[in-house]
């Protein structure tokens, strides 16, 4: 139990500290998780600045985009699209400077931001004025120029006309020549540059004078004239045209410096926003890194953390793991132990039970007829030196048989014992006389030695010493051959308390030293040589040491192998200073036995006789019945005190036959029914009980067994007296003709019992067959014959095993036809010589 305790308590301290490793664990994990999904949803929570950021860098990008289609569409002013988005990107500064209240640069940035913005407008606002007038400008100085080429074209026409003539006229060849040299000294203005003629043309026309040198004075006239005409307007238009380049070119340069200016306030505008947006980006990185790094130091803190209490746990856990299966493989080891204890108490239950069922119809039944008529002649006084051996060893073979069916009792503690006065002398003195006529048959000494007085009187259980004498000394005497037994019994006083000591001694083959350990367990010898020798259940010594130790007392034992063994027994008793009084009387007193009416059932001849002997001494209405169905017929005529019934019978069991009894009793009527059965085991006689019976009468039953139960409207008290004649012809009382009126009963009845076996047989009708096999048995154990006895039970409990192979029946049958015969004619053969002897 303290190791069971141990192992218990470990695991519990192992379940303990595995539930608060888990519980830290859980603990631990799960603060730590909840610190990280906290930095987590922080980290992933989006950043308003950043965004707002973002959002205010696409407006002005797209701001940018609508300034070149402004700018592309020669528009005068800015859309509404533009005036929109720049009144969007107004709205993202004022939550820009909300989103970053507080930050002293960042607002300033954003103030600049704003600056810009308004600065983009205006610069881009008066660009387009510049651009839509410079388009004004540039058309009308289109339509000028386009005027000039017209001119332009005039004079060439004319020119052409003139050259016309001079190609009529051949003498203007030299003229040409000259005039053509002259020009090429003129000035070279804006207009010569924009649509006059190269030198390499007036260079052309002098080579073509050259070859026409005759027509000189006629052409030079036309042309000097039409020169100096045009040389003043053109000198006009030129000096016109350059103010208006002049003027042109210097709003060119205004509106590129304008442009200039506001590319440059754009970009400072997309840069400042840039370097805002990372200066956010560079503090939310540097926030998220901060972020990762608290997450990661949580999580590395954790994860310490997690490995310092999971080493704590695995080594808790390994050390109460060793520590378990170390009791574990005790506790298996033990287990394995009880185990194979287990299986050998309930291979030896199975012995006992196999060999209780076998013993009870081996021994109760032929003790019947044996001990009802060793009563019945000792209740005669006759012949009382010849029976007074085989009384006592009677008596006690019952009251072992009855022990020995109760087994459990012995094993679980439960048995009772007796406290009534006695003599220890005269107990030990009726087993020495009981075993003499064993050890006179194997030619050994039987000795008693006594350390005390015939007279001397003890308080306790005579029967439970006298069965453990029984076993000693009958165990002595059969492993015995040659030598003696000696009984050695002493008193002492311990305390004032008497212990009565005996010590059994035998010169017979003696014990080996290392199965003394064994020889008290039951089922148990020596040897298998022993056992096929001398035979023996193995139950006596087992039965002795709970007998002994359940009244306090000691057995041991020393024994040297081939020289012979000692039994020293030591039991306390209680002491008596009364003498000692025979508790037993002659005197039967019955009441109102006239008035009660017994029956008994019972399907063999020879128990109803018996009974009915019995009974008749105390009542004059006693009716037999050879079955169950003759009662039930007579039942419905008359109404008896008191039924008998034996529980197996052909035809209707006794169960049945009580069952149908009960359900015919009228109310307020009520009639004592008792089994006369001998299935004596606990579980067989609950089944009695509960199936109607008032109580049950175990075989062999004797005569105040019977009439105890004689109480139904009368009181009766009946005591035993001493055996006086021989035992054999007890049975038939001082009548002659009795006797041989039984043996032929036993003949007739087993003759006919064999017929009904015969016929069984051939028709295969097992359960009749074993019924009458049961019937027969008890017959020939009641006459004696308990080899035949005991072959035809084991014929009926092989039929009656639901395992059993119906064609073996033949062969077992065929087997104890003979014997049977044997025994009828053995029966007839006394039956004719007590005939024809004169007496006894």
């Amino acid at each position: 139990m303290q190791k069971i305790a141990s192992l218990k308590g470990k695991v519990i301290l192992a379940t303990v500290v595995g539930v608060i490793s888990i519980i830290a664990l859980y603990k631990t994990t799960d603060r730590a998780f909840d610190d990280i999904i906290s930095n987590i949803d922080r980290m992933a929570h989006p950043n308003h600045r950043l965004h707002s950021l973002n959002h205010l860098f696409r407006t002005v990008s797209q701001l940018s985009h609508l300034e070149q289609k402004e700018v592309v569409s020669g528009r005068s002013y800015p859309s509404v699209a533009f005036l929109s988005e720049s009144r969007s990107a107004n709205q993202i500064i004022d939550t820009l400077r909300i989103l970053f209240h507080g930050d002293s640069i960042q607002l300033e940035r954003i103030d600049e931001i704003s600056s810009l913005l308004n600065l983009r407008e205006d610069l881009f606002t008066r660009f387009l004025e510049m651009k839509s007038q410079s388009i004004v400008d540039k058309d009308f100085f289109s339509f000028f120029a386009g005027f000039s080429d017209s001119v332009s074209l005039r004079i060439e026409q004319d020119t052409a006309k003139i050259r016309e003539v001079r190609e009529r006229v051949t003498t203007t060849t030299v003229v040409a020549d000259t005039i053509s040299r002259a020009s090429g000294e003129e000035r070279t203005g804006f207009f010569r540059r924009l649509f006059g003629r190269s030198d390499h043309d007036v260079e052309g026309e002098v080579v073509k004078a050259e070859t026409r040198v005759d027509e000189e004075v006629i052409v030079s006239v036309d042309t000097i004239y039409i020169q100096r005409s045009d040389e003043s307007l053109f000198t006009l238009l030129e000096k016109s045209l350059d103010s208006l380049e002049t003027a042109r070119l210097q709003e060119a340069a205004r509106l590129q410096s304008q442009e200039l200016q506001l590319v440059n306030v754009n970009t400072g505008l997309i840069n400042e926003i840039i370097s805002i947006i990372n200066a956010v980006e560079q503090e939310e990185i540097g926030r998220m890194n901060a972020e990762t790094q608290t997450a990661l130091s949580i999580a590395g803190n954790t994860i310490r953390v997690l490995n310092v209490v999971s080493v704590l746990a695995i080594a808790g856990f390994v050390v109460l793991i060793l520590l378990i299966i170390i009791d574990i493989s005790k506790s298996n080891k033990y287990r394995k132990e009880l185990e194979k204890a287990h299986e050998e108490a309930r291979n030896e239950a199975d012995a006992r039970q196999k060999f209780l069922s076998n013993m009870s119809h081996e021994i109760r039944t032929p003790l019947q007829s044996i001990y009802g008529y060793l009563e019945q002649a000792k209740l005669s006084n006759n012949s009382q030196i010849d029976v007074e051996t085989l009384f006592y060893p009677a008596e006690h073979l019952l009251n072992v048989v009855n022990e020995v069916l109760d087994y459990s009792r012995v094993t679980s503690g439960k048995m009772t014992f007796e406290k009534k006065a006695f003599s220890p002398h005269e107990t030990i003195m009726n087993v020495v006389k009981a075993m003499k006529p064993m050890a006179e048959k194997k030619n050994l000494k039987l000795e008693t030695e006594f350390g005390f007085f015939d007279e001397d009187i003890l308080l306790g259980d005579p029967f439970r010493l006298q069965q453990i004498l029984f076993n000693l000394v009958g165990n002595a005497l059969k492993f015995t051959e040659e030598g003696h037994v000696l009984i050695t019994a002493n008193l002492r006083f311990l305390s004032g308390k008497p212990w009565l000591d005996i010590y059994v001694e035998d010169t017979g083959i003696g014990i080996a030293s290392e199965k003394l350990p064994e020889l008290f367990m039951a089922f148990s010898q020596s040897s298998a040589e022993t056992v096929r020798k001398y035979g023996g259940t193995g139950l006596g010594l087992s039965i002795v040491k709970q007998i002994v130790e359940l009244q306090g007392g000691r057995i041991d034992v020393e024994s040297t192998l081939g020289q012979g063994t000692g039994f020293v027994i030591s039991i306390p008793y209680e002491k008596n200073k009364k003498a000692y009084e025979d508790n037993f009387s002659d005197d039967v007193t019955i009441k109102d036995s006239e008035k009660t009416t017994v029956w008994v059932a019972d399907d063999d001849p020879l128990i109803l006789n018996l009974a009915e002997t019995i009974l008749k001494k105390y009542l004059e209405n006693v009716r037999t019945f050879p079955d169950g169905n003759s009662l039930l017929k007579a039942f419905d005529q008359e109404r008896p005190n008191i039924i008998f019934i034996d529980m197996r019978m052909p035809g209707i069991t006794g169960a049945e036959v009580c069952q149908k009894i009960r359900k015919r009793i009228k109310n307020g009527e009520h009639i004592y029914i008792y089994a006369l059965t001998a299935q004596v085991l606990p579980e067989e006689q609950h089944i009695i009980k509960t199936a109607g019976f008032d109580n049950l009468i175990k075989k062999p039953f004797r005569e105040k067994d019977l009439v105890q139960y004689l109480s139904g409207d009368f009181q009766a008290s009946i005591e035993e007296t001493s055996m006086k004649i021989d035992v054999l012809k007890a049975m038939a009382g001082d009548e002659k003709e009795h006797l041989i009126a039984i043996l032929d009963a036993v003949a007739s009845e087993s003759r006919k019992d064999l017929s009904e076996i015969l016929n069984c047989r051939i028709e295969k009708n097992w359960d009749a067959s074993a019924l009458v096999i049961h019937r027969l048995a008890g017959r020939a154990g009641q006459t004696g014959a308990m080899n035949l006895a005991a072959r035809l039970r084991e014929v009926e409990r092989v039929i009656r095993s639901d395992e059993s192979d119906p064609d073996q029946f033949y062969a077992m049958i065929d087997e104890v036809i003979p014997p049977i015969e044997n025994f009828i004619e053995h029966v007839e053969t006394l039956s004719h010589q007590e005939s024809m002897s004169d007496s006894y």
